[in-house]
């Protein structure tokens, strides 16, 4: 602030301009460098390296043009520039440790990874369906996901867990840490199906996006449970208790003897 309100006079030499001019073309050698090799291996940390490096070009570039200004403009703005280039370098700061800490602390994980994760596991034998995908990124090779798939509980217990033991030893050799739970379900049940297939499609009328799954049915003299999660995106603006209500409600619309036990289940990442 003392350099604005009491501006010095700039020393100009040729050989300061030289090695300006030098310094801001070795930086964006190196910017354009880390960036390339931080694409290739996909590192965070080299790409902050390569915006670092970009940050120097601006400050030394800033330098330069306050010393030839200065030089053949007699136009003198150094503490102005000097307070412009301070604010860059605090927010530039800022916003790399940002970059830096999120792959420490877990990110969202890639729309692409979610949706090549949900293809490959449908493509399995057996596997019925899949839902609770759980993914967290720390970076490269850091990659942790848990996953239910959905088999037929006729299915020999031995031969569905090997399946869950193929399909964790498959998405490991590419670089994802998969633990598979295995769900059984009922699919020779004619009641269960029909509740099933009625409770989803009342769940969709109330909003397309919510779906249904680990839906079980325990049968009483009197009346009988409807058992089932509720997969609900993260943003749903409605209430929990709300929306148990509201399935409650159009349940007993099918039967006054049925009641619901529904978990609600927010949904980070899209299952296709």
């Amino acid at each position: 602030m003392g350099k604005i309100l009491h501006p010095e006079e700039t020393v100009f030499s040729y050989l300061s301009v030289a090695v300006l001019a030098v310094s801001i073309l070795v930086k964006l050698w190196m910017s354009a460098f880390n960036r390339t090799l931080g694409r290739r291996i996909d590192s965070t940390t080299i790409a902050a390296a390569a915006q670092d490096s970009l940050n120097d070009v601006f400050v030394t570039g800033s330098v330069l043009f306050c010393t030839l200004l200065s030089r053949f403009a007699h136009l003198n703005i150094d503490g102005y520039i000097g307070l412009a280039v301070a604010v860059f370098i605090l927010v530039s700061g800022v916003k790399l440790i940002g970059e830096t800490i999120s792959p420490l602390l877990g990110e969202a994980p890639d729309e692409e990874l979610v949706e090549e994760t949900c293809r490959r596991l449908k493509s399995y034998d057996k596997v019925l369906g899949i839902h609770d995908l759980v993914v967290h990124n720390y970076g490269p090779g850091r990659c942790f996901a848990s996953v239910h798939v959905e088999m037929d509980a006729k299915n020999d217990v031995m031969v569905s867990h090997d399946i869950t033991d193929r399909i964790e030893r498959d998405f490991l050799k590419d670089g994802l840490h998969l633990v598979v739970h295995l769900d059984p379900i009922v699919t020779d049940d004619a009641e269960i199906n029909e509740m099933r297939s009625a409770t989803d499609a009342l769940v969709r009328r109330i909003d397309p996006r919510l779906t249904i799954h680990d839906f079980r049915m325990v049968r009483g003299p009197y009346h009988t449970n409807l058992i089932f999660d509720v997969v609900v995106p993260a943003d749903y603006p409605e209430d929990d208790g709300a929306l148990r209500a509201r399935i409650q409600d159009e349940v007993k619309k099918i039967d006054e003897n049925y009641f619901t036990v529904v978990n609600v289940d927010r949904c980070y990442v899209g299952l296709h």
